[in-house]
């Protein structure tokens, strides 16, 4: 079935789409018949899948090595075009979305990557629909876009049926057996096969590695020796960690220590290269590479985090494939940048199949017990142990930070008073908020302002530094770690956000230690490293605890009734329906964005107004879809048509504005995100999607307000970013309440 689904499409769609390029004719013809040869080498990736089980990784990226090379003269095509060419967006909207084929290489979720390949075509398709609006060729065009646009969506609609989840092996052999209300069981893997996996790691990948740097010698065969010791700690402290239940924070940054010094040496010979050395890249290839190692004390989520590390690295294993390519030596070097490559595969892969969701203690004892459908329940801390434990941050770890910056003096213990500031400042915060229920987020906003007030003043103190201050790395720690006192305007997920600014702060951190070692005031410094971990360590813990998803309103009163197979009942807001919700947004932050606008005249007016309409043009489409049902592709296309007109001409004006024009961040900041408005053609996930585009324009927010700071008329500007960001915040939380997972269609009348 998955076969001739497939084959469907290439009869289908890919035909339609090859005769509308035919009709266009150049480069653009030339450019299909290589899309349509990638989707034949993609149909015969499948077959093959399908008739065996999951190869090796090697093996695995040889069969996509040509599907990939389909791919790259896709893409290739655009740079033939001649600069202005008629047909350039044409070509890039292809080489764009042609990614989408790639979904056979993403392990979770390939139908949201597949929908941001598409994302990245459609902007150039609306382009081409408003550059040929008005001509006689029109229909040619518009064949173009909308064959593009089918073959993308058939391509979607064919892994969600078929691979939802990843890309499906050995599907024509695959049985599933069921018995009378089946019941499956899985065996949890246990403790030693978990570290009989990291010592096949160590004897396989790592080895292989290590052979292929000392092919190299130098300081590659070095640093490699590092890697080897690195790797031997970690499993060290598995074996530990599979014998122990979970420690204090303090006993498990002491167990980490061993692995961070490993790992810190690691980096260390990247310094040692000369200038302009030949093996550059290899050392730091490795050196941004070993992180990785590091997923030990990721609180979630390890398995992306290896990923990160991964991709730090992969630029330079790139740039080694591309400096050697042609000399002498290329097959020396290939198998360093595979062999590294493959170590870090093995890592994440055993992560994946033993670490989930976070490092798992004690399973070598754990046993599973089962009850008669056994009942958990949890209680809810009350907002006054809540605040309590926030006390207890502040008179515990905050006042052991504070009082080894005092040991440390100067600019380090000025820094640690705003850093104490800004913690007392979050727990009147949190105070207030126990108390009263989400308010506006105008009231929101000012209630953040003071603490975000408090954080620039802290990262202000590092730029009072002299150069090359023996303090530097200790004040631009704490900058970067501060960031995690915003956890409070986090709208999900707080906890990973606090990790990623805690690791901002911590490559700091261990370069203080490098720098202090062999001194004889190491002792004052490493108090210093430890105190900030420790404070990362317990509000991350204090947010877990109590914030899990995101910051809880009106903890004070709140209620828990119990009854048998208890319930936890909680009131909530009886709100409005849709559409007047979206009413209530036009007549609110829109309205204040278009006055704010206003005042500053000019093309930031006039962009504004194209802004407002493509609002109001949503809204009708929202009145639409409330009654009636989906409709097909092309009806939907033509609802979302003057939408996207609106907001093609809000990215028109931000281009007419002269070099050095003094609102060039007002327009930039608004055609950066006026994409947000792209939510309703989202197919999943349109939260997220629009804090994105949002997260665009908030880059040139924060340049003009920089800009004009110091300026007379600074609260004009200031008014314009503030209403901006309101605009997107309550468009972000109507879709969470309304269209949470997609636009919704035909609600008014469903009972």
């Amino acid at each position: 079935m998955s076969k001739l689904a497939f084959e469907g499409i290439l009869s289908g769609p890919v035909a339609g789409y090859v005769a509308a390029c035919k009709d266009l004719g150049g480069l653009l013809e030339k450019q299909a018949g290589f899309v349509e040869q990638a989707f034949k080498e993609e149909m015969a990736f499948l077959n093959k899948a399908s008739a065996m089980a999951k190869p090796s990784d090697d093996e695995f990226q040889a069969m996509l090595a040509v599907i990939g090379g389909e791919m790259g003269k896709v893409a290739s095509v655009t740079s033939e075009a001649a600069p202005r060419s008629p047909l350039e967006n044409h070509l890039t909207a292809v080489s764009e979305s042609i990614g989408a084929l790639g979904w056979v290489a993403v392990d979770p979720k390939p139908v949201p990557y597949i929908g941001d390949m598409e994302q990245a075509g459609e902007f150039y398709l609306s382009k081409i629909l408003m550059q040929y609006k008005k001509t006689e060729e029109f229909g040619k065009h518009e064949r173009f876009a909308k064959s593009l646009r089918q073959l993308c969506a058939a391509l979607k609609a064919y892994v969600k049926e078929y691979h939802t989840t990843s890309l499906q092996w050995n599907a024509v052999s695959r049985k599933t057996v069921r018995g009378p209300a089946s019941t499956v069981v899985e065996e949890q893997p246990s403790g030693v096969d978990e570290l009989s996996s990291f010592e096949e790691i160590i004897s396989g990948p790592l080895a292989s590695y290590v052979a292929a740097c000392k092919d190299l010698g130098d300081l590659v065969e070095k640093q490699a020796g590092f890697v080897s010791d690195v790797f031997k700690e970690e499993l060290t402290f598995l074996t530990k960690v599979s014998a122990m239940a979970k420690p204090s924070d303090d006993e498990f940054q002491a167990m980490l220590a061993v692995i961070g010094g490993e790992m810190g040496k690691v980096a260390s010979v990247t310094s040692e290269a000369a200038p302009r050395s030949p093996l550059e890249n290899h050392l730091t290839a490795v050196s941004e590479s070993i992180g990785a190692l590091g997923w030990v004390a990721v609180d979630s989520k390890p398995v992306p985090y290896i990923g990160d590390m991964e991709q730090a690295g992969e630029f330079y294993l790139s740039k080694i494939l591309m400096q050697y390519k042609k000399t002498e030596e290329f097959g020396k070097h290939e198998r360093f940048v595979k062999s590294l490559r493959e170590l870090c595969a093995a890592l994440k892969a055993y992560v994946k199949e033993y670490h989930t969701t976070s490092l798992q203690w004690n399973t070598a004892s754990r046993k599973t017990v089962r009850g008669p459908a056994s009942t958990v329940v949890e209680e809810q801390p009350s907002g006054v142990d809540e605040l309590s434990s926030f006390e207890e941050i502040i008179s515990g770890p905050l006042a052991s930070y504070v009082a080894a910056c005092k040991d440390l003096g100067d600019l380090v213990e000025k820094q640690a008073g705003f850093v104490s500031d800004v913690f007392k400042e979050e727990l009147t915060f949190l105070t207030k908020v126990s108390a009263m229920a989400k308010p506006s987020d105008d009231e929101f906003q000012a209630m953040l302002a003071v603490i975000g007030g408090e954080m620039g003043t802290v990262a202000s103190v590092t730029s009072e530094a002299a150069p090359r201050s023996p303090l530097e790395n200790h004040l631009t720690a704490v900058s970067e770690s501060i960031g995690a006192l915003g956890w409070v305007g986090v709208d999900s997920k707080p906890v990973p956000y606090i990790g990623d600014m805690e690791q901002a702060g911590e490559f700091y951190l261990s370069k203080i230690l490098m720098q202090y070692k062999k001194t004889e005031e190491f002792g004052k410094h490493e108090r210093f490293v430890k105190s900030l971990r420790e404070l990362c360590a317990a509000l991350k813990a204090y947010v877990k605890e109590y914030h899990t998803t995101s910051l809880q309103w009106n903890t004070a009163s709140r209620k828990t009734v119990k009854g048998s197979a208890s319930a936890v009942v909680e009131e909530e807001s009886s709100g409005t329906d849709p559409l007047s919700s979206f009413e209530a947004v036009l007549s609110g932050s829109v309205e204040e964005y278009s006055k704010a606008a206003k005042e500053l005249g000019g093309l930031v007016e006039e962009q504004s107004t194209f802004f407002v309409a493509a609002l109001k043009e949503e809204f009708k489409l929202l009145q639409n879809a409330s009654k009636m049902a989906k409709p097909g592709a092309d009806a939907f296309q033509a609802m979302l048509t003057p939408i996207a007109e609106n907001m093609g001409k809000v990215g028109e004006i931000a281009s007419q504005a002269p070099p050095r024009d003094p609102f060039q961040n007002h327009l930039n900041a608004l055609s950066e995100s006026v994409g947000a408005l792209g939510w309703v053609a989202v197919d999943s996930t349109p939260v997220p999607f629009i804090a994105d585009m949002a997260a665009a324009g908030e880059f040139y927010i924060s340049k003009l307000l920089m800009e004009y700071k110091k300026k007379d008329d600074f609260a004009k500007h200031e008014a314009f970013s503030k209403n901006l960001k309101a605009v997107y915040a309550d468009l972000k939380k109507y879709v969470k309440k309304y269209h949470t997972t997609q636009l919704s269609w035909n609600y008014a009348s469903s009972s």
